[in-house]
């Protein structure tokens, strides 16, 4: 009879252990993934763009502190119980695909945290080790982490829920995995990623008088304040297609402020695209708009379009802030004859891709009573000819372009309000459905200034 090996013992151990605990439970080390620690039934996880880094941090009880840290990394998802996780004679489980193990050995005088970027596409697992001769097995093991990097996620900004979910930044992929991005505070306005890890998101710090705040998420994880951006205290900014659009442009944050009234509906601030330094919070005037902006986007050559709810006739349109500073027409994306109404709330957006410029309208109604569907058009600059990528849609908001060309957007729903995911393939003739990312049963949403945002983080 052959002799048993190794593996074939630790296999054997592993599924003689009680499947109620199919993860990793031990509280002495204890495995975060993005601030998530996973529990006896689910691993820690997190889902990331390969430009996005992830947080990971082992919380170590004292009496582990100044031992020798090993974090055991494979390729693949976490291993349950019952399923080729191993256990020790301890009765701890090392849920690692373990076959291809890489140990990475740590300094560990006290709990420590580090920031990964995975290379490309793929899930990798991690489990902490930290050495201990006063435990059966020699070593205390953490729960398993679940790293997921996926260069086509994207990032929405999901609003409050008044008596439901807090607001947050959601991660997503096309298979339907999701994580936060951010803490769960109030509703986030406006979403922008540097390319550098870095991520910066407006905030609604106030309702009542309405003000805007910007933050940093760093590549640690932390978050930083750059002061009140948007303030209408003593004011009153108009509902309709404005929304607070941020976009990165290399060494400085740019954002649409909204017209702000005063009394007798008269002009108190103009509308303008502006930018703040990150480093100062310094704010610079970029642009003064006649009307309302909303949405920002950058072609390869530096160009600017953004969009305005114009009055005298009340139409949007799209405009263009080259280089050189001259400001031109692009295309009126929805004429006076059908704007007399817009749901307030929505965001108009707009992205390039090449020489066309895309952009999202609502669902809308004419003086005469006459629909006209919601959809999402392209408009080229260099053959001057539009037509309709997407029709039939409610209320479409945010739009983000991939590497490849592919064109990701929610469409929101009433009664109750709900916000799916699509995404657009280059030459597909219809957009593929990701599901639900935004949900408000159960609660009602605060219409203010925001428009479910969408963005790509590593383009």
């Amino acid at each position: 009879m052959p002799m048993p090996t190794a593996r074939t013992v630790l296999l054997a151990l592993g599924l003689a252990l009680p499947l109620a605990a199919q993860f990793q439970p031990n509280g002495r080390a204890r495995l975060r993934v993005e601030g998530q620690i996973g529990g006896h039934s689910v691993p820690s996880s997190a889902l990331r763009g390969p430009c996005q880094p992830f947080r990971v941090a082992v919380d170590l009880a004292p009496d582990l502190w100044n031992r020798p840290l090993v974090m055991l990394v494979a390729v693949g998802a976490p291993v349950p119980a019952g399923h080729g996780a191993l256990g020790t004679p301890g009765g701890q489980l090392l849920n690692l695909p373990w076959q291809d193990v890489i140990a990475m050995p740590m300094v560990s005088a006290r709990p420590m945290a580090s920031g990964w970027i995975l290379p490309g596409d793929g899930v990798l697992t991690t489990q902490a080790l930290v050495l201990d001769p006063r435990a059966p097995d020699g070593f205390v093991l953490s729960g398993p982490g679940e790293l997921v990097a996926a260069s086509d996620s994207v990032v929405v900004t999901r609003p409050d829920v008044i008596g439901g979910q807090p607001g947050c930044l959601v991660q997503l992929d096309r298979t339907g995995r999701s994580s936060p991005l951010s803490d769960a505070t109030t509703t986030p306005v406006g979403l922008a990623f540097d390319g550098q890890g870095r991520t910066w998101f407006g905030r609604e710090v106030s309702t009542q008088p309405y003000r805007i705040g910007l933050f940093e998420r760093a590549v640690d994880g932390s978050e930083r304040s750059l002061g009140v951006v948007v303030d209408v205290t003593g004011g009153a900014y108009a509902f309709g297609g404005n929304g607070f659009d941020l976009l990165w442009l290399g060494d400085r944050l740019a954002f649409t402020h909204p017209q702000v009234f005063g009394a007798n509906h008269q002009l108190r601030t103009p509308g303008s695209i502006r930018t703040v330094d990150p480093a100062t919070g310094a704010v610079t005037v970029v642009r003064t708009v006649a009307g309302n902006p909303s949405g920002l986007a950058r072609a390869a050559n530096g160009d600017l379009f953004y969009g305005v709810l114009e009055e005298n006739p009340r139409r949007f349109v799209v405009r263009r802030l080259a280089v050189d500073g001259t400001d031109s027409f692009v295309v009126e994306a929805i004429p006076a004859a059908s704007v007399h109404s817009v749901v307030g709330g929505w965001g108009f957006d707009v992205a390039v891709d090449g020489s066309r410029v895309v952009f999202n309208l609502p669902t809308r109604f004419d003086g005469a009573g006459r629909t006209y569907p919601g959809s999402i058009d392209a408009f080229d600059t260099a053959t001057g000819t539009r037509q309709t990528l997407v029709g039939g849609l409610s209320h479409p908001s945010g739009l983000s372009f991939d590497q490849n060309g592919g064109l990701y957007f929610t469409d929101v729903t009433f009664g109750p309000m709900r916000a799916r995911l699509h995404r657009l393939t280059p030459g597909a003739r219809r957009a593929d459905d990701l599901g639900v990312v935004f949900d408000s049963v159960g609660g009602h949403v605060a219409l203010g200034m925001w428009g479910i945002d969408v963005v790509v983080p590593c383009f």
